[in-house]
């Protein structure tokens, strides 16, 4: 006998299930008093693990999700009861009971009013936005927070912190008010006419007003993943940043102003620019220019065609499709400049990759490859970054050349380190672990790693790259069924997703002065220690 068919009979059930049945009939046709919220086009589901969308329906009582998307996203188990004419949702061994017309549900035998009654719409049954927060939370083993009016639903701790701007403009100075509740740590840099402000959360809930350029400020955005950009005008010269705390609320405050008055130009070299804050500290929470260029490097290329699978994969194209990918999902979601070091079937030596990498000013490179064995049954990921071990002692003191002082164009000095080829990547080792680190950590959460996951070799196409680099085996082509999942659309999405989050998480470090530090990488949680690969062992001898 169906819960809803229970409730009617009334006896045959519990107490708990009869008080309810009869509080559903005693109060159903009590209006709820339910307050207007916004309604979004969409409902954003954000997770640890990422994010999801939920369709919201126009309906004449408001906004209504479909519960059977519902089921999908938050794994609930639907039953209809096509004799009472209403529906269960459980999740576990907890059970919400909608009847039709009622702007009610029964919530494991509690009874709360929503803002509009459960409706069957065709095959599906449609059901108010608050049922969320005021259903299926209590139900859930999770917090989940809805926000109808920015059109959120954020489920589990995520730190999604709500950031209102208010703009203040001024004759001599702009002010920007940021108000971030519950507080979260920003970081700020100056990006050419941008002012970036990055907040220490897996992305932020920014309510920012049009704001009319007063020439310091010609507008605030936001951008992916939990960062504001304020876009400079003409008059802007410096800035100073201070910060409120309350009890869960950060205010910082941005004052924008221009040079200060009576200052002389030029200066000579090392004397400071005088402050239009005379007095006061400097601006605070600054950071150094981050990652801003990232090169992706293809694998083989043209006659190279690389590894190849039983079924005839090559490991150009697969290489080059991911590159692909993941360059537009990078720009889209991180306004990046992504670069590919080819992008057709092109042959392209491994010294010249790097030499592309450096010629751009990377600050990021990452060779994407596919493994093979004579073993066919062995798969999984790899992620490598170089080992200093082939190269003796010159390269383990490569990091720590003295750096040389050579004239600049326009007076004063440039600070160069004159570091040889094959010593480019010594400087950045402890970053490229870090970087392989993520790499690995992230792919971990999405597709089978080896047994070998995380390594050190000495690779050829890392040697030269004056910047953190790793290279990523993204499964074996000499397996059949990594083959197959290789070329899969769904497969390659996935390694996508991990690559961009290894990127975007250390991206997030580097701005607060992380991924530069010396000293030992650690691995991340629950991955094994990297191995060192001796010379000549594994059957391309590394040749990468």
């Amino acid at each position: 006998m169906s819960l809803l068919r229970a409730l009617r009979k009334g006896p045959c059930l519990p107490h708990t299930a009869r008080t309810a049945a009869l509080l559903l009939a005693a109060i159903g046709v009590v209006p709820a008093l339910v307050a207007q919220t916004p309604q979004p086009q969409e409902l954003v589901v954000v997770r640890p693990d990422g994010r999801s969308q939920l369709s919201v329906t126009r309906a004449k009582s408001g906004a209504m999700l479909s519960l059977a998307d519902l089921a999908n996203v938050f794994h609930l188990t639907i039953r209809e009861d096509t004799i009472a004419g209403g529906v269960t949702a459980s999740y576990k061994d907890k059970t919400i009971v909608l009847v039709p017309n009622q702007r009610l549900a029964s919530v494991q035998g509690r009874v709360v009013s929503l803002s509009a009654a459960a409706t069957r719409a065709g095959n599906t049954w449609l059901v108010p936005l608050d049922f969320v927060s005021r259903a299926l939370a209590p139900i859930y083993d999770v917090p989940i927070e809805l926000r109808p009016a920015s059109g959120l639903v954020i489920v589990g701790n995520v730190r999604v912190p709500r950031v209102t701007v208010r703009h203040e403009a001024g004759t001599n100075v702009s002010q920007l008010v940021l108000e971030v509740t519950p507080s979260a740590e920003p970081t700020i840099a100056l990006d050419g006419r941008r002012l970036i402000v990055r907040f220490d959360a897996f992305m932020i809930d920014a309510k920012v007003p049009a704001i009319d350029d007063d020439g310091y400020v010609q507008g605030v955005r936001v951008a992916e993943p939990a960062s504001l950009v304020v876009e400079l005008g003409r008059r802007f010269k410096t800035y100073r940043a201070s910060r409120t705390s309350g009890t869960d609320t950060l205010e910082v405050t941005l004052d924008l102003a221009p040079s200060a008055p009576g200052t002389p130009a030029p200066s000579p070299p090392g004397t400071p620019t005088p402050s239009p804050f005379p007095g006061e500290a400097p601006p605070l929470l600054t950071e150094p220019q981050g990652v801003r260029t990232i090169v992706l490097d293809p694998g083989h290329g043209g006659n190279e065609t690389g590894a190849k699978g039983p079924g005839g994969t090559l490991e150009k194209d697969v290489t080059l499709v991911i590159a692909q990918q993941l360059k537009t999902l990078i720009e889209n979601k991180l306004g990046l400049r992504v670069l590919l070091t080819r992008s057709g079937d092109q042959a392209i030596s491994l010294d010249q990759r790097a030499a592309f990498a450096n010629n751009n000013k990377a600050d990021l490179f990452l060779s994407l490859h596919t493994n093979a064995s004579v073993r066919p049954g062995v798969s999984g990921a790899e992620v490598l970054y170089l080992s200093l071990d082939e190269y003796g002692p010159e390269a383990q003191n490569a990091a720590l050349q003295a750096a040389d002082a050579v004239p600049a164009l326009g007076g004063g000095t440039r600070t160069l380190a004159m570091v040889p080829w094959d010593l480019a990547q010594a400087p950045h080792i402890d970053a490229s672990a870090r970087l392989a680190a993520f790499v690995d950590a992230a792919l971990r959460q999405r597709v089978t790693m080896s047994g070998r996951a995380l390594q050190r070799a000495p690779l050829r196409v890392l040697i030269g790259a004056n910047m953190p680099a790793v290279l990523v085996e993204m499964g074996f082509l000499t397996n059949a069924d990594e083959e197959r999942r290789l070329r899969s659309k769904e497969f390659q999405t996935r390694l996508v997703q991990a690559l961009y989050q290894a990127i975007e998480r250390f991206r997030a470090r580097v701005s607060v002065g992380v991924a530069g530090a010396t000293g030992p990488t650690p691995a991340p949680s629950g991955a094994p220690r990297p191995a060192v690969r001796a010379r000549g062992e594994a059957a391309a001898g590394r040749l990468r």
